[in-house]
């Protein structure tokens, strides 16, 4: 369990292991899909350009032009994308004070 800046808890995905045959994957989701607070908690992938990056607040938006505004990615660290770079993030979605975003494990 993790607690953002604000105050909420979540759960912090940092490994996933299988067992048997069978594998988890994630939901693909578009930006639009991930504004629903029904999606809260769910593995996800999620994909989009790099609209901002912020190094001092561990963040970055992506935007697949499916919404306005994008989805906030929450790293541990400063962020290895630029602005124009494509990504693609796998992580549990949630919710930080209002604004969307998927913490915890990507794929940049």
């Amino acid at each position: 369990m993790r607690t953002t800046p604000s105050g909420e808890r979540y759960i912090q995905i940092t490994d996933i292991t299988t067992c048997g045959t069978g594998g988890v994957k994630p939901l693909g989701e578009t930006n639009r899909a991930l504004l629903d607070r029904l999606m809260d908690g769910l593995y996800v992938r999620a994909w989009g350009e790099v609209k901002s990056v912020s190094q001092a607040g561990h963040w970055y938006v992506i935007s697949d032009g499916s919404d306005a505004t994008g989805i906030k990615i929450i790293t541990p660290g400063e962020p290895t994308v630029s602005l124009g770079d494509y990504a693609r993030v796998s992580g549990a979605a949630g919710w930080d004070a209002a604004e969307c975003c998927t913490p915890s494990r990507w794929d940049e």
